[in-house]
């Protein structure tokens, strides 16, 4: 009985390769199958895939590597999957903000996790543009 308990075990990998290995297995055998769904936006797992793939070569463009935090200071959207996933693919590691946090706590944050990149949306761009002074670590900025 334990052997077949085991057997079962979930993937022991990190959370990055658990998730791009379930993306790619997405992409490689439902390709067309619906992948994400935000509001009107429909993506098949073909174009989430490709959505990705380009997002990692623009935060690698922007000098993001393995090892590198970046912050996601944006409202749950189908952008956001899009950057957490390329972040996973190149080994970035995605530094979720909460966008009802004052100023002084995102500055804080953002600082004290050395985040290189911030990533904004419409709905925290004033945030953004208000606190940019204060970022210590943060060498790029992306609006997404």
């Amino acid at each position: 009985m334990v052997s077949k308990m085991q057997s079962h075990a979930a993937p022991t990998g990190s959370t990055g390769s658990v998730v791009r290995d379930m993306l790619r297995r997405g992409e490689k055998f439902y390709p067309d199958n619906i992948a994400v769904v935000c509001g009107e936006e429909r993506l098949s797992y073909r174009e989430f895939g490709s959505r990705i793939r380009k997002v990692a070569q623009i935060l690698q463009n922007l000098g993001i590597n393995k090892g590198d935090r970046v912050a996601v200071m944006m409202l749950n959207c189908h952008r956001y999957l899009e950057l957490y996933a390329a972040c996973f693919e190149i080994g970035a590691i995605v530094v979720p903000l909460n966008a009802h946090l004052s100023a002084p706590e995102m500055t804080y944050t953002i600082n004290d996790a050395q985040a290189k990149l911030l990533v904004v949306d419409d709905a925290c761009l004033d945030l953004a543009q208000r606190i940019r002074t204060s970022l210590t670590s943060v060498s790029n900025y992306m609006y997404a």
